[in-house]
């Protein structure tokens, strides 16, 4: 009776684990006469990269510096010219050898000067400059407008000379938002044109460089460096260009959590650096006994050129990016150093097995409610 009993409480309990959860069955889904399965035989191939300290390092570098060749080159617009909207002030200078009558000093001087008022460049282009009237200024360089206008004066004043300024230049502007002191728009200049002088016209970042990103968007395509890197590297302090829109803010990564975790959850990162170590403690570690420190694993596409730097082979069919699973075991003494040299990306999914004991664990608790004790079977033995 008792190996009877067993049996039939081994059936109770495999019939109870497959009822076990809430909804249809995975089999009530897929093989429903209704259903159109749709599916591939083929597998996408993957690489399991072991790490050590040495690999975690050299993939840290690799993602540190891949966020850098993405960025914009050292072009510059080249001489700006006046725009629409720029306001302009010209000055013109005459010189006379029977001098001119000084009317404030009551005197003669041999050189005459005319402020004219500033002026905004209409959306026309031009501006207006007595005696000549309406010219137009848009297009041209300063320098290019002042011999224009002396050219044009000369034929009715006496050797003229022109000096033209730019005090406000609206057309070449920068936008500078996000953690910085004053956002706003920042004019460019001739002098003063690069990323770095346009972030401090704004009055600088409010929070610490090491802790923001730098986003250049122009012309369509965005591309980001930490401020540290655009501080400390001057091939990144790139020219500005009219328009670009630079954006001050913390890094904003995630990282999805699966398995046999704290708590399976997406952890949002706002530090431009976090390595493994920092992911797992605030994912709340490794439950002892269900995880399996041997198999932590994390998910990445990663670059091609990654994977090679790693000594393994591209998979055929390869395209842009490799699937790539980074296995740590965390059973090694030294394996905290290589998950604190890690460094996680935007996107990477962290996947903990579950160990053996887990596994068992879970067999008995789904067949103990029918499983007999050893009393039971003493005092079934006894009675038959």
């Amino acid at each position: 009776m008792g190996t009877r009993r067993l049996a039939a409480s081994l059936l109770i309990a495999l019939g109870v684990a497959g009822c076990a959860g809430e909804g249809p069955r995975t089999s009530a889904i897929v093989n429903d006469p209704e259903a159109i399965v749709v599916s591939r035989d083929l597998q996408d191939a993957f690489v399991v990269i072991e790490v050590d300290r040495p690999t975690a390092e050299m993939v840290s570098h690799y993602v540190r510096s891949d966020r850098r060749p993405g960025f914009f080159g050292n072009t510059r617009a080249g001489q700006l010219a006046i725009g629409v909207g720029d306001t302009v002030a010209v000055t013109i200078v005459s010189t006379s050898e029977t001098g001119y009558l000084d009317f404030a000093s009551s005197s003669v001087a041999p050189i005459s000067t005319t402020e004219l008022p500033p002026q905004v460049v209409n959306a026309g282009g031009s501006l207006n400059v007595p005696p000549l009237g309406r010219v137009s200024a848009a297009g041209m360089t300063l320098a290019e407008f002042e011999a224009d206008l002396t050219r044009r004066l000369g034929e009715v004043l006496v050797e003229p000379a022109v000096i033209v300024q730019l005090l406000d230049r609206k057309s070449a502007r920068v936008t500078v938002v996000g953690q910085v002191a004053a956002p706003g728009t920042v004019s460019i200049n001739d002098t003063d044109a690069r990323l770095v002088d346009m972030i401090a016209a704004v009055g600088g970042p409010t929070a610490r460089p090491e802790d923001l990103l730098v986003r250049l968007s122009r012309q369509g395509r965005s591309a980001s460096v930490t401020m540290s890197d655009l501080f400390d590297n001057p091939g990144l302090n790139v020219y500005a260009l009219p328009g670009d829109i630079l954006t001050i803010q913390p890094p904003d990564r995630k990282l999805v959590v699966l398995g046999a975790g704290r708590s399976n959850r997406t952890i949002r990162f706002d530090e431009p650096t976090v390595s493994l170590a920092d992911a797992l403690a605030q994912a709340g570690g490794l439950v002892p006994r269900r995880a399996d420190k041997r198999g932590v694993f994390l998910y990445r596409n990663a670059d091609p050129k990654l994977v090679r730097a790693a000594g393994a082979e591209i998979p055929a069919g390869a395209g842009h990016t490799v699937p790539t699973i980074f296995r740590f075991d965390l059973s090694k003494p030294t394996s905290l150093f290589a998950a604190g040299a890690f460094e996680i990306d935007d996107g990477d999914i962290l996947y903990v097995a579950n160990s053996l004991n887990e596994e068992i664990d879970a067999v008995i608790a789904a067949i103990s409610p029918f499983v007999p004790t050893i009393d039971e079977y003493v005092r079934d033995a006894t009675l038959d």
